[in-house]
């Protein structure tokens, strides 16, 4: 149950990440990207930061703490972190994680309760859909 805890857990924060650049901000309660403009580093950001790609618009909203943002500006960041492969690096990560969780719940007996964390752990997908 530790292990499955630790994968679902991982599986989260990754959709976290990933509804914080990809969601809307009505949605949301809170600005798009606000990851990104304030300086977290989250997976996406490392990713970003760690490849061999320009990522100007990315470089200048990360960690500008700007909360006015130029929408144009930060659409253009998003634009980058797409073309760098880094939305979509967290999102196989995250695949992988809520993969490995089924597979410690997979060592369980079938019973309500597997099938009632088998669907949260389903849950973390649907999230950012």
């Amino acid at each position: 149950m530790a292990e499955w805890g630790l994968q679902l857990g991982l599986c989260f924060q990754l959709m976290d990440d990933l509804i914080d650049v990809t969601g809307d901000s009505k949605v949301l309660g809170k600005p798009a990207c606000s990851d990104i403009v304030h300086g977290k580093r989250t997976l996406i950001a490392l990713h970003a930061l760690s490849s061999q790609a320009a990522l100007p618009a990315f470089k200048r909203v990360f960690n500008c703490r700007d909360e006015n943002i130029d929408p144009q500006l930060l659409q253009s960041a998003l634009t980058d972190l797409r073309q760098s492969g880094s939305i979509q690096y967290a999102k196989e990560k995250a695949m992988q994680h809520h993969q490995a969780a089924h597979a410690e719940l997979n060592k369980l007996k079938p019973n309500p309760a597997v099938e009632l964390l088998r669907e949260l752990t389903d849950f973390q997908l649907i999230r950012l859909a």
